[in-house]
Parts: C-alpha cells; sequence; structure tokens
C-alpha cells in the first residue's frame, strides 16, 4: 500500500516539474497601438505590413512582415527591445529554430 502512495506521489511530482511556465503578460494591444496597427481579424494581407506573435522561452516575441517587400525583421518585445544585435546573434539563430509561431496579430490600415 505504502508503494502505491510512493509511486502516486512521485508521478505528481513528475507532472507539476513537467509543466511549462506561462507566458509573460499580454502587451499586444500596446504593440500595435505603437505601431499604429489594428488588431488582424482575418484581414486580406496582400502587401500591407503586418506583425506576427510568437512564444519564446516564455515570453512574447513580436515579428513585422510584409510578403512584398525586401526587409530585415528582427524579434522583438513588448517594450520595443531587440533580441538579437551584432553580439548576439547566437540568440537570433535559437529563436527561429525553437520559437513557437503563434498568429498574426496585427496589420497596418
Amino acid at each position: 500500500m505504502k508503494l502505491i502512495y510512493l509511486i502516486a506521489i512521485f508521478s505528481c511530482l513528475l507532472v507539476g516539474c513537467a509543466k511549462e511556465e506561462p507566458v509573460s503578460a499580454d502587451c499586444t494591444e500596446s504593440v500595435l497601438i505603437n505601431h499604429q496597427m489594428v488588431a488582424y481579424t482575418g484581414q486580406q494581407i496582400d502587401c500591407s505590413f503586418f506583425i506576427e506573435l510568437y512564444q519564446y522561452r516564455n515570453k512574447q516575441w513580436f515579428l513585422l512582415g510584409n510578403h512584398c517587400a525586401d526587409m530585415i525583421s528582427y524579434p522583438f518585445d513588448c517594450d520595443g527591445k531587440l533580441l538579437c544585435d551584432d553580439e548576439a546573434s547566437f540568440r537570433c539563430e535559437d529563436f527561429y529554430e525553437n520559437a513557437e509561431r503563434l498568429r498574426i496579430v496585427g496589420i497596418s490600415n
């Protein structure tokens, strides 16, 4: 009987440790305001600028995109701070390999 209790407790501990931490607080609306965009609700994108939301290391990151513009875009956080810079290009590589793309959140009006 004690063995069953030990197995149950051990299982609960394993499940508890395997839980992923929640993503940081949502700041999508402020990012859209700062970039003068509206929420994306399925509008035709065509050549409009848009912002995609990613989750990386339990934090929100955003990427600016445009299907018609030849541009380089770096992930930025809620405060506009860039993830990548000349001294930390490895962070960009890790982002592009491991970040989870969630959805398009904004589009230019």
